[in-house]
């Protein structure tokens, strides 16, 4: 290490917004495939990273939660808050993992 050289900071790759695929053509069923498509490759790249640098991996599946805020996120105990799925609990929010300890990644309803 040099001196006077910046130290570089390592980050994830910023998730991509599938859902543009599917904004202007929801009633094209084409769309929401390659949005499907779109989804798994961002996982799978944002895993690979993660695994690569030792942080916390995302789960390959992408679920649709209601916004945070909404009256059918206080009635289920969910909500997608900032891509992520979150749980009510006791005292505020958790963060959801699937089985395998992965965070889950989701999209607003």
């Amino acid at each position: 290490m040099g001196a006077g050289l910046p130290l570089r900071r390592r980050v994830l790759p910023e998730a991509q917004d599938c859902s543009i695929i599917t904004g202007q053509n929801r009633h094209n069923p084409f769309p929401y495939l390659f949005r499907d498509q779109c989804e798994r490759i961002n996982a799978s790249t944002r895993q690979s990273a993660a695994r690569i640098l030792g942080r916390p991996q995302p789960s390959r599946k992408v679920l649709s939660v209601p916004a945070h805020g909404t009256d059918e996120t206080s009635r289920l105990g969910v909500a997608c808050m900032g891509g992520l799925v979150m749980l009510r609990i006791e005292n505020g929010w958790q963060q959801a993992l699937d089985d395998e300890h992965r965070y889950y990644t989701c999209r607003e309803r």
